[in-house]
């Protein structure tokens, strides 16, 4: 769906007039894609980069259009040999809980990375070394990229969500709808499937013609 059908349908089925709310629906819209972003993988918005990090330090920050992190790796030559290790996602408080007592003590044996904000922190402890931790990472998503989403009509639901207040039943209906559309599919296991069957949604099979072709 282009995103003129999208903001039109969604402008439609809240009553708004698009000219008069075309900032308020943008905006809705904007809120919903940033969600979208964060729980469902988009290959084509997708990167690899290299971040040099300097010997005796812990962290690095990450590009500006970062969404959120996929994975790192950190590579370092000792030698003649060139070392690859896969490191394990936690949060900071646990890389925290591993340096505890050990302030300043270095290693090229480091096994995990947390994000805090636009920073990745690597650890237990300081690198020796030095090298360069290989980032994939999802970019932040723009209105540009919404078309090529493969289910991007879903975004309706989110942003008609944003849009209508809790008290309103057809909010409630595409706030429900728009979290379902967010379990990736690697996720929706039948367990999952069970739970969300539970939720009462009498018109999941969308009449609006519009919303049915985003999702062929």
């Amino acid at each position: 769906m282009t995103v003129d059908q999208i903001e039109r349908t969604i402008a439609r089925r809240t009553g708004l007039n698009l000219a008069q709310n075309a900032s308020d629906i943008r905006e809705s819209l904007m809120s919903a894609l940033e969600e979208y972003g964060t729980h469902i993988d988009v290959p084509f918005a997708q990167k690899l980069e290299s971040l040099t990090i300097a010997a005796s330090t812990n962290s690095v920050v990450l590009p500006t259009n970062t969404d959120r992190v996929l994975s790192v790796g950190y590579e370092y030559l000792s030698g003649s040999i060139n070392y690859k290790i896969h490191l394990i996602g936690t949060t900071i408080s646990a890389i925290d809980q591993m340096n505890e007592g050990e302030q300043g003590d270095t290693t090229d044996e480091i096994s995990h990375y947390a994000v805090s904000g636009e920073t990745i922190t690597v650890g237990p402890l300081l690198v020796k070394t030095g090298g360069t931790l290989d980032v994939r990472y999802q970019r932040k998503l723009g209105i540009g990229d919404i078309p090529r989403l493969p289910n991007g009509a879903v975004l309706i639901e989110g942003a008609i969500g944003n849009l209508l207040p809790e008290s309103d039943p057809n909010g409630d209906r595409a706030r429900k709808k728009f979290e379902y559309g967010l379990i990736p599919a690697a996720m929706a296991t039948e367990v999952i499937r069970e739970e969300y069957s539970e939720i009462s949604l009498p018109d999941h099979i969308i009449a609006d013609d519009l919303y049915r072709e985003g999702l062929n």
